[in-house]
């Protein structure tokens, strides 16, 4: 059986085969999932891993994009990426941990057993892996591909060249929290730490923030982190437990689809029979939000015999209840509301430096640290040789 996905490269789709026998997966179901947080399943399957993507080596001398030449420049198109020592071209890490970079990852419940897929990066992956700053919020930044297709562009072409996307159009990216929280990235952290991206604590703050929420909900590598309203994410609107994760001041918040984002939805009555949509949280005061449909990725198919209140998701509008706008976010009884817990953020808390550039700025500076691209910065060792 061959199945058929879209890989978005360089704005264009991609058409790619992927042999994947005796699965289900389908482009109408999309199984390879590249940014989901989900709950952690009770029943306890093992774990059976289809055939990986060819490795390619990838020598991390930094991650800063005024330090890239052109013995930075990788190309993994059909294949993984493998942290390797720049200067003895040995993988960094122990073989059951490996630092591995895949494209996305699929995990299909068969019978008996949990079927694991990690996909290869789509053709033309060509370029240079470089850590993405938000231009507002520190703890923000994250692992990207910068599809450069030169060895060693000019600053200006760095500059206008598109990073790597997901099938969803979001840009593909390994978040700061992520990196933070698993032991198998540790080669990225030391890369990024030489090159002065991470001051002290910030990597610590990361791994609080995530053992809070560990122990109910799975977040990795490919999972949506949310950062602030008007951020497009996508969702799977016939998988009630997949969605998005919130990051607030201090605390992750998940929010799966069903529960906590639909809460008079319950998943046996999940009104939509498929559909996949681009959308984002949208500001109307405290303490809730809209949702707007940025684009319809996979037809949306209300549920054999719905007539509820839920209407149709269409591109352009926010989602309606009843026929008007649909509040998200709000208020549980006796708790406060999600959304206030997600934006809320004090000038005077302790975590303010991790969502405001000037105090994490001066924050480093008192440690003695300069971020790469401050004019006293020293490029580390590997990144000259």
């Amino acid at each position: 059986m061959h199945t058929v996905w879209q890989a978005r490269v360089h704005g264009a789709d991609v058409a790619r085969i992927v042999r994947f026998r005796g699965s289900n997966c389908s482009p109408s179901k999309r199984c390879m999932s590249t940014t989901v947080s989900e709950p952690r399943t009770k029943v306890k399957y093992p774990r059976v891993y289809a055939p990986t993507p060819e490795s390619r080596p990838v020598a991390l001398r930094t991650l800063f994009e005024g330090w890239l030449k052109a013995e930075d420049y990788v190309d993994l198109s059909d294949g993984r990426g493998i942290i390797v020592d720049p200067s003895s071209g040995v993988p960094t890490g122990q073989s059951y941990n490996a630092t591995y970079i895949t494209y996305g990852r699929a995990d299909l419940k068969m019978p008996g057993h949990l079927l694991i897929k990690y996909f290869p990066f789509p053709v033309n992956t060509r370029g240079h892996l470089y850590y993405y700053r938000h231009p507002r919020i520190p703890i923000a930044g994250g692992l990207r591909f910068r599809l450069t297709q030169t060895p060693e562009p000019s600053k200006k072409a760095f500059a206008s060249a598109p990073d790597l996307l997901t099938e969803y159009g979001t840009p593909w990216e390994i978040s700061l929290l992520a990196l933070a929280s698993s032991p198998r990235f540790n080669s990225l952290l030391d890369v990024l730490r030489k090159d002065g991206f991470l001051p002290d604590g910030l990597p610590e703050r990361c791994r609080e923030m995530y053992a809070s929420t560990r122990e109910f909900f799975r977040i990795g590598p490919f999972s949506q982190l949310v950062y602030e309203t008007m951020q497009p994410f996508y969702l799977n609107l016939a998988r009630p437990f997949s969605g998005v994760t919130l990051v607030g001041e201090k605390e992750l918040i998940p929010l799966a689809l069903g529960a906590s984002m639909f809460p008079m939805m319950r998943p046996s009555e999940n009104p939509f029979k498929s559909g996949i949509i681009l959308c984002r949280f949208e500001n109307v005061g405290p303490p809730c939000a809209f949702l707007r449909v940025l684009r319809v990725i996979e037809p949306v198919h209300m549920a054999d015999g719905y007539d509820g209140p839920i209407g149709k998701p269409t591109v352009s509008d926010i989602v309606r209840f009843k026929g008007k706008p649909m509040l998200f976010l709000q208020a549980r009884e006796g708790q406060t509301a999600t959304y206030e817990r997600w934006v809320r953020r004090e000038p005077k808390s302790k975590f303010a430096w991790l969502w405001n550039w000037e105090l994490h700025r001066k924050r480093a500076r008192e440690q003695g640290t300069f971020f790469p691209w401050d004019r006293e910065a020293v490029p580390p060792l590997s990144a000259t040789q």
